[in-house]
């Protein structure tokens, strides 16, 4: 499927249409890049379970990953190719999935997004020369959002520390020439075959980006999980949440230059995100040890976004890998989400 900014988006289609939601390549990364698979990797993943209730699924990508490398004049190897960041998912990606996805049906649709997928793009703030997201919100009947980000203030773990010398890192990359970070190459299928059945290093990686909870993950599928992932995204789609999760605040690519920021977004300072501005009736679904997004800050946001929220569910011991690997997803989540959508069709 193609954007208008020229990039092909890859889009999995499990037949007979209702739902629809983004996959991502999270796994034991965080959410920077974005790839169908993690929804069905698990046993009793929450793309099949969607499936076997009757409805059709539909999992999409976005720019960079391993199943969205297209672009119809630049090659992956260039640096332009690799110059966005969530903005750009959010401002292009969804928008053109949901609108494939809803011209090709004809309906509205329910959409589930795990971290980031969908927050920044149903909060993407207007800027002079930028309305196209306008009519998102009028396509999805409702959104399910599993562990969202709007706040990254208190952030813990991996990721933090490597936030706090993103200057270093951004600049060792480009004297590198490194565009793209975490590809799926053999060397992390090596990894993931030949290494990680053999030692807990890798779940120990894992649990310490997204907070631990070994109790109900399923450790003999860690060789499924870690060979599917991480799936690749840009090194400006990390610094961008390196700067978020150092300013803590939900914004634009800063690009550290007033004459730059004034050529992309027509004023000196990146755009902040709408996060007041949700319009979409919303499902909340939280973890009590998500690191990645943290308690204190989803209480934030539901602070801004009550006004949208239908009902929420926490889990006091979710982490964050939880909502999509979790042993107990199934119970604790995806039948009473499937059932909360059930509720809503008839209503609405």
């Amino acid at each position: 499927m193609g954007t208008y900014s020229s990039f092909t988006i890859s889009l999995h289609e499990i037949p007979q249409l209702r739902w629809f939601f983004t996959a991502r390549s999270y796994g034991q990364q965080y959410d920077l890049d974005s790839k169908w698979k993690k929804w069905w990797v698990a046993l009793r993943s929450l793309g099949f379970i969607l499936a076997d209730s009757g409805n059709d699924v539909w999992m999409g990508n976005v720019r960079g990953n391993t199943y969205s490398r297209n672009h119809t004049v630049l090659s992956p190897t260039s640096a332009e190719f690799w110059d966005f960041s969530f903005d750009e998912m959010a401002a292009v990606d969804l928008p053109a999935l949901v609108k494939y996805v809803t011209e090709t049906t004809k309906k509205r649709i329910f959409y589930i997004g795990h971290w980031t997928r969908g927050c920044p793009a149903l909060l993407y703030p207007p800027y002079p020369g930028n309305e196209r997201n306008e009519d998102l919100s009028k396509k999805i009947k409702q959104f399910i959002a599993f562990a969202p980000v709007a706040r990254v203030s208190h952030f813990r773990g991996l990721i933090l520390r490597a936030a706090q010398i993103q200057g270093i890192l951004y600049k060792t990359a480009q004297k590198l020439g490194i565009h793209e970070l975490f590809p799926s190459w053999w060397l992390t299928k090596l990894l993931a075959t030949q290494v990680c059945p053999h030692t807990s290093l890798c779940t120990n990686i894992m649990f310490a980006i997204t907070g631990a909870d070994r109790a109900n993950f399923n450790s003999s599928r860690a060789e499924v999980y870690e060979c599917h992932n991480p799936a690749g995204t840009s090194v400006k789609n990390a610094l961008h949440w390196a700067q978020l999760i150092v300013g803590q605040e939900l914004k634009m690519f800063d690009y550290k230059s007033v004459d730059a920021n004034k050529k992309h977004y027509g004023q000196e300072t990146p755009p902040v995100y709408n996060i007041t501005g949700l319009r979409v009736p919303t499902l909340l679904v939280m973890g009590g040890e998500d690191w990645l997004a943290d308690p204190q800050d989803e209480i934030w946001l539901f602070s801004k976004i009550g006004h949208a929220v239908s009902k929420a569910i926490i889990i006091d011991y979710y982490n964050h890998v939880d909502f999509i690997w979790g042993l107990d997803a199934p119970n604790k989540i995806y039948y009473p989400v499937i059932d909360c959508m059930k509720s809503y069709s008839s209503l609405y």
